[in-house]
């Protein structure tokens, strides 16, 4: 299948997923295909991993129990290869509570033979888990191309590619010149995360609040791994999906998973830069030690 092929695939099964129908979206999952969610299952019995069609039917069965989708859909799609990432979500009402708020997912779909093998899900966990007990809502994209001039659809995707690979190799070696480097004077960077919980959180503008926060993080976190696994680049959107390790200074306590983080580009610049964490696991995981 060609990235297109999996745009149309995935532009079908969400659209179908937004009429409430999922049919589509278990039709393309092979038979052991792994679907996972980037967040602790034993507060969201959803997101325990599992297999197959029948376990995708499961997965979605608790989702439903909980949530109401009262809109949705892809906000962004891009695929190269056999990957496809998606930027999705909308306005959901949790059951329970009764309370309504937007939602935002990031979605990296594996392929093999036209079918999906592995389904993957990050968003703000803690976020969620706060907003459905009464505190703020989650954390949500700050990706607005309307306010850069519009999405450029030939803009050179492999060259963008390039420009981070460079960047992320650079800050795995704990040198984040290259990636400031890459900022537009007027870029936003969002860690779609509770600023309650990471001093860097939520959006911030410009190269200036860039290394502001690039500072806080290097005060209250020493990297201790940083391993890009996939990249996928359509368009001016490049989507970069890793394994991090951080040590937080203060407890000394190691918290390790993945992310994934979405770019847009123009002309080798950064205009927008979002990423996705499992924001609950990392912050249980820091509360360990009293911080």
């Amino acid at each position: 299948m060609s990235g297109q092929d999996l745009i149309d695939t995935l532009s079908k099964i969400y659209g179908a997923y937004a009429e409430g129908d999922p049919g589509p979206f278990f039709s393309a999952l092979g038979d052991d295909a792994l679907m996972r969610f980037v967040a602790p299952a034993d507060v969201f019995p959803f997101a325990a991993p599992r297999r197959g069609p029948e376990g995708a039917k499961e997965s979605l069965a608790l989702i439903a129990a909980d949530y109401e989708w009262r809109s949705y859909g892809p906000l962004e799609l891009i695929a190269e290869d056999n990957l496809a990432f998606a930027l999705n979500g909308g306005r959901i009402r949790h059951r329970a509570s009764g309370r309504e708020t937007v939602l935002h997912m990031a979605d990296l779909v594996r392929f093999e033979n036209g079918k999906i093998v592995e389904f993957v899900e990050f968003f703000d966990s803690a976020g969620l888990l706060d907003w459905q007990e009464g505190a703020i809502p989650p954390a949500v994209t700050d990706t607005d191309p309307a306010n850069k001039l519009g999405a450029v659809e030939g803009d050179d995707p492999a060259r963008n590619k390039t420009l981070l690979s460079n960047a992320y190799a650079a800050y795995g070696r704990r040198d984040p010149g290259p990636m400031v480097d890459l900022l537009s004077d007027d870029a936003s960077y969002n860690s779609v995360a509770q600023i309650s919980d990471f001093r860097f959180a939520g959006p911030c503008y410009g190269k200036a609040q860039f290394m502001e926060n690039m500072a806080r993080i290097a005060e209250d976190y020493d990297l201790e791994r940083y391993e890009v696994q996939d990249m996928i680049g359509g368009g001016d959107l490049v989507a970069v999906h890793s394994e991090v390790g951080f040590r937080h200074r203060q407890s000394g306590l190691l918290a390790e998973g993945e992310k994934i983080d979405l770019f847009r580009m123009r002309d080798g610049c950064v205009l927008e830069f979002n990423e996705f964490f499992d924001s609950l696991s990392v912050r249980k995981a820091y509360a360990q030690g009293g911080a």
